[in-house]
């Protein structure tokens, strides 16, 4: 009789513990798929402040169906410590309805340092548009309404050398104005810090008509030597300042313009109690047009390789031409 009822103890115990495993597997199935995507194959975009995770970012391409890894084992994580500010459309997302739509309240940084961008007011939350392109998403500025903003803290900081990697898709604007996509500079003049943004509507007042330019203070700038860049079409923006002298520009994979300056006219980068923008900031001449995927702030200079494998690893993720 022992013997019996041991035995049955024992089948009970194995039968919970297959019914417990199943549960936790179904359970961790479920997570990994609202983690990686909604029910309908779009990226999750999260109605509360949840953050996901990176999967298995930067680690060796291990053949799944994961977007980030597929194009190879580097990821910007790669930066290392030198990544003040990792802004992934894909990741991160807050919304909540705003006319209709789904706005971003929150877009939480990737990096790990808590640089998350935050509209000043909901009424200027930005769009998020799922799938936009090549199956990963976007948040889209109107130009008018909408900014983010970035508390001031020591990662997002420059005091030498930087990069501003941003995937964007600028649209023309009868505006006479600068469409900021990233910036960290002082008001008023002379506006030290990094910038990047593109012209709108400047033909026949600088000739820069559609052009990307980037900004070191007020009077160290440079813009592309490509025009009319403002045609809706998604591109990669790289801006690198070497923190001496020469601050240069690559859109996509063509060839970097460079400006050689007198140094940093107004002191230090740093731009201390300034908060990022992205987007642009109300109430000025500075608001962004467009999509703005994804967008890197590397808080020292990068080199030509390191700008190559980030296009790499972009263009291959937002199947760009």
């Amino acid at each position: 009789m022992r013997r019996r009822r041991t035995a049955l103890t024992l089948a009970a115990i194995a039968l919970i513990a297959t019914a417990c495993n199943a549960v936790i597997g179904n359970e961790l199935g479920h997570l990994e798929a609202k983690e990686d995507a909604s029910p309908d194959g779009s990226p999750m975009i999260a109605d509360a402040a949840m953050v996901d995770a990176p999967k298995d970012v930067g680690a060796p391409d291990d053949g799944a169906a994961d977007a980030d890894t597929d194009a190879g084992p580097w990821s910007p994580l790669a930066f290392g410590t030198s990544l003040g500010i990792w802004l992934d459309a894909d990741r991160g997302i807050s919304t909540t309805i705003c006319g209709g739509v789904r706005c971003a309240v929150i877009w939480a940084d990737q990096s790990g340092n808590g640089n998350d961008a935050r509209p000043p007011m909901v009424s200027a939350a930005p769009i998020i548009h799922a799938n936009a392109y090549n199956g990963h998403s976007a948040l889209t500025f109107d130009g008018a309404t909408t900014s983010l903003a970035i508390d001031d803290s020591i990662s997002s900081e420059i005091t030498g050398g930087f990069a501003i990697i941003a995937v964007a898709a600028t649209a023309a604007s009868t505006k006479h104005q600068l469409g900021d996509i990233y910036s960290k500079t002082g008001n008023p003049l002379p506006f030290a810090g990094p910038g990047l943004f593109v012209n709108y509507s400047m033909a026949g007042v600088d000739g820069s008509d559609g052009r990307i330019g980037s900004q070191v203070d007020f009077y160290q700038y440079i813009v592309s030597a490509e025009a009319h860049l403002d045609d809706g079409a998604l591109r990669v923006y790289t801006s690198t300042f070497d923190g001496t002298k020469n601050l240069s520009m690559r859109v996509n994979d063509g060839p970097p313009s460079t400006i050689a300056t007198m140094g940093v006219a107004s002191g230090s980068l740093r731009a201390s109690g300034i908060a990022s923008s992205v987007g642009g900031r109300l109430g000025t001449q500075q608001l962004f047009l467009g999509d703005i995927a994804e967008l890197l702030l590397v808080t020292r200079a990068t080199t030509p390789a390191e700008a190559t494998q980030a296009y790499a690893f972009l263009k291959a993720k937002y199947g760009i031409p």
